[in-house]
């Protein structure tokens, strides 16, 4: 439980950061499917908790004004010790950090958004160890790309994107590290490539 206690503390923590301090407003119908108890350290702020059938929390966060404000904890299976998902929200828009956790509180998938899309770094992780490494912008993929073998963690296939198109060096790499095979693209275009080692057992056939 020392866990939910230091989990709900950041909370009402990141709710202060990200909320405004308007009056409190007549909330929306959506949080009548919730628990609403007041916070009297945010004016207008109060905790929310969604229950499931059996009375057990599936989500838990702040609202400001009736808008979801920083930390939004969900849970998801027997073990409720631990949230399966973190959101984090500004006047009610999904802004920063994202998380998806394994059962023991692992990570197996970060991202960042802003206003509601995906902005920022994007890695899919596996005991600890990344196996894809992405980069958005404003929703669309957006730089490098990056997949990583599960065994050693090896790079084995590196991307280009340019606001959601192919743009620039497609890359496959060999066990050693080589690359195999190349094309080039250009605003989504493949505009050259060739196989640089026909050893490699990466490349598509």
């Amino acid at each position: 439980m020392q866990t939910r206690s230091s989990l709900l503390g950041g909370l009402l923590l990141m709710a202060l950061l990200a909320c405004n301090k308007e009056k409190t407003q007549e909330l929306p119908a959506e949080w009548k499917a919730y628990q609403l108890e007041e916070l009297k350290t945010v004016s207008g702020a109060q905790r929310a908790v969604k229950l499931d059938s059996n009375g057990k929390i599936v989500e838990e966060g702040v609202i400001v004004n009736g808008r979801k404000s920083g930390a939004w904890l969900h849970y998801e299976g027997l073990n409720s010790n631990f949230p399966t998902r973190i959101e984090t929200y500004v006047d009610g828009v999904q802004n920063g950090p994202y998380l998806e956790l394994g059962p023991n509180g692992q990570i197996k998938l970060k991202a960042f958004y802003k206003d509601d899309m995906l902005h920022g770094n994007w890695t899919q992780y596996s005991f600890s160890r990344p196996l894809i490494d992405a980069n958005y912008q404003d929703g669309k993929l957006h730089g490098v790309y990056r997949e990583f073998e599960l065994r050693d963690g090896k790079i084995k296939k590196e991307i280009n994107y340019k606001n959601g198109k192919l743009d620039g060096p497609y890359r496959f790499y060999n066990p050693e590290g080589k690359i195999t095979l190349e094309y080039l693209y250009n605003n989504g275009e493949q505009v050259s490539g060739a196989i640089m080692d026909t050893t490699n057992t990466n490349a598509p056939r």
